[in-house]
């Protein structure tokens, strides 16, 4: 019989896998397009990042992000997530 610590750090390096895997198939997809990025994975947790360019600003005059690219980011991050429990 296995270790639970074992078993977590196997579940953790199959999710970090999944995390990689995921970014790379999407990269010519909104992952890319977008500029977010997985930094970092957990279980239960998983830490990404979506970069400050010109073609996510939604008003030239205040500079504010288009909330659909921080929608993406929200949604992105939270499928990764679920899929670590």
């Amino acid at each position: 019989m296995r270790a639970k610590g074992d078993l977590m750090s196997e579940k953790l390096a199959l999710f970090t896998s999944l995390g990689q895997m995921m970014t790379k198939s999407n990269s010519q997809g909104h992952l890319k397009a977008l500029g977010i990025e997985v930094v970092k994975v957990e279980i239960g947790k998983v830490l990404m990042k979506l970069t400050y360019h010109n073609d996510l600003v939604a008003s030239p005059e205040t500079g504010i992000i288009a909330g659909g690219a921080v929608t993406a980011l929200l949604d992105t991050c939270s499928g990764f997530v679920s899929s670590t429990h």
